[in-house]
């Protein structure tokens, strides 16, 4: 087998693990897609090391490098900045914050407006609404 051949499988390999990286990743497999891609980058190196003029290698190089950042979005992030982000963003997905007039801003938004308060009084005054008149 001649050095262009080896290159030829290499690759055919390489994109093999890209391919079962991506459908992992999409399966929400992220371990095995990021091992799959580890793979991939193995193999490329190979091809690099084998023959760096290899005419297949600059696409293997750009499909590893977005399939990489495509998997670094989904996994998760790890360390002190990264966990007080997510805790921060939790918190105000289930409606808590740390921010002190976040509360008072919550309590206005849910409060009636003056002019349902004023025209509910209205009602209540001249009778003319169905509670007043007992219809509930």
């Amino acid at each position: 087998m001649s050095a262009n051949q080896d290159a030829s499988a290499l690759a055919r390999e390489a994109n093999k693990a890209l391919r079962n990286s991506q459908n992992a990743m999409f399966s929400g497999k992220l371990e095995k897609a990021q091992t799959d891609l580890d793979a991939a980058a193995e193999l490329i190196e190979q091809i690099q090391a084998l023959d760096p003029t290899f005419g297949q290698l600059k696409g293997l190089e750009s499909k590893y490098a977005k399939q990489k950042k495509d998997l670094d979005r989904r996994l998760p992030k790890t360390g002190a900045i990264k966990s007080s982000a997510f805790s921060s963003t939790s918190a105000r997905v289930i409606g808590f914050s740390n921010h002190p007039l976040a509360a008072i801003v919550r309590f206005l938004s849910l409060r009636p407006s003056f002019k349902v308060i004023s025209m509910a009084h209205r009602q209540l005054r001249s009778g003319s609404s169905s509670f007043a008149k007992g219809k509930t």
